[in-house]
């Protein structure tokens, strides 16, 4: 199941809202292409999130 979150990337100061779906345990897949966080993070990668609340993860 895809949801939407709000994703924090400390290292470059950037907070997006984009689709992910969870993997396995703080893994989740990132299921469209973010905008501002090209550098960190791309379409359909694996990133490891701690989850803050009900939408809201920090990227590790």
């Amino acid at each position: 199941m895809k949801l939407l979150a709000r994703i924090t990337i400390p290292e470059c100061g950037v907070q997006l809202d984009c689709m992910i779906k969870h993997v396995n345990d703080d893994i989740y897949r990132i299921c469209e292409h973010p905008t501002f966080a090209e550098d960190q993070v791309l379409y359909a990668d694996c990133v490891r999130m701690l989850k803050l609340g009900d939408q809201n993860y920090d990227f590790q």
